[in-house]
């Protein structure tokens, strides 16, 4: 129950960590109590106990600002605000960046063996779940070696079949491809309407209008054109490696990484992790992955949404959307409205950079 508060709020309900004492219950015991019966009658179910904390009103109250000083008792007006945490930060990053991470996910060609008994048992209940069991039992280790040729030999069929569908003609391939691009659905509902205003125009011989009518027309053909575009980019990009969430990448992540950089755990000592700041995570900031990743390639995921803007106005509302989860205020639009119109492609540039460099991207409110 400590250590999930402390994880939540930003400091611990009872002592230090590494040094608990069961004699006393903090500054708040009767609410010690209460989470302790949480916890038990959630069976240590710690992903459920979060979504409880995270429930409550002090954790949605305003975060305070004011440091605790060693030794202070601090009352839980709200949580603490905190720096996140190198995890917290790459999947911030790696959000912009991609517009699903999931697809790099890595597929393992060869089953294994405690997940084929969860895909077994998860859909089976009662008298069902009884007989696995007992079959499970009475066989040993027979049964498991079973299991995993009975698992292997489907995964050689899976494997069949998909390599013929990739001996499939060109024509397939190339449908397939346009088939994960996808075209903006208010964009082509317009171009429908636009044919047949143009075709009504052309019966009624209203050959001026018809002028204007085919221009809107080839201006949406050339929109959605460089959205499908931009959007095969965005795929190809979005299989490059290492844009992946923190959870797939090895623990603890090479020196030069952007996670080891911003503070993440050595795991050689218990609660190893780090938020504190330094000169090198600055820099990154300001001059690396968020060049790199998210400003100068072009199709990036935030590019790529910036680029559906209809206007200046509009990209200004994705971007601090997209990047701060918050519309932007009256005094941030007449900043950067002025930006746009000095010059619009530094601006768009500007936006993000400011955006992602920003106290509030960095820290949890």
């Amino acid at each position: 129950v400590n250590r999930m508060w402390d994880r939540v709020m930003g400091t611990p309900l009872v002592g230090q960590l590494t040094d608990i004492s069961l004699k006393s219950l903090g500054t708040n015991p009767y609410l010690m109590e209460e989470l302790i019966k949480q916890m038990k009658y959630l069976k240590y179910d710690l992903k459920a106990f979060l979504k409880v904390l995270y429930n409550t009103k002090t954790y949605q109250r305003a975060s305070t600002e004011k440091p605790i000083l060693a030794g202070e008792k601090y009352y839980f007006p709200g949580p603490l605000l905190k720096r996140l945490t190198a995890e917290q930060m790459w999947d911030s990053l790696i959000a912009l960046a991609v517009e699903n991470p999931d697809t790099n996910l890595k597929k393992y060609s060869q089953p294994e063996r405690r997940n084929i008994l969860y895909d077994k048992v998860k859909d089976l209940a009662g008298a069902d779940l009884f007989s696995f069991i007992k079959k499970m039992s009475a066989e040993g280790k027979d049964f498991m070696k079973n299991m995993m040729k009975e698992s292997q030999s489907m995964m050689v069929s899976m494997e069949s079949e998909q390599s013929a569908s990739k001996g499939s003609s060109k024509k397939g391939k190339k449908a397939q491809s346009r088939s994960k691009k996808t075209v903006n659905s208010a964009d082509q509902l317009l171009l429908e309407e636009l044919k047949e205003e143009a075709k009504k125009l052309a019966k009624r011989k209203s050959f001026q209008q018809l002028r204007v009518v085919k221009k809107e027309i080839q201006a949406l053909k050339l929109k959605i054109q460089r959205h499908l575009q931009m959007q095969e980019q965005g795929l190809r990009n979005d299989k490059r490696r290492h844009f992946t969430r923190a959870s797939e990448i090895r623990s603890p992540a090479p020196n030069s990484h952007f996670l080891k950089r911003f503070g993440q755990s050595n795991r050689l000592i218990v609660d190893g992790a780090s938020t504190e700041a330094s000169v090198p995570q600055a820099l990154t900031l300001m001059n690396g992955k968020v060049e790199d990743y998210l400003i100068l390639n072009r199709a990036s995921f935030i590019n790529r949404s910036l680029n559906e803007g209809e206007d200046s106005d509009d990209m200004i509302r994705i971007a601090f959307n997209a990047v701060l989860c918050r519309r932007p205020s009256n005094s941030e639009f007449y900043m950067f409205r002025k930006l746009f119109t000095e010059d619009a492609q530094q601006a768009r540039k500007d936006l993000i950079w400011v955006l992602v460099n920003s106290h509030e991207f960095m820290f949890n409110k």
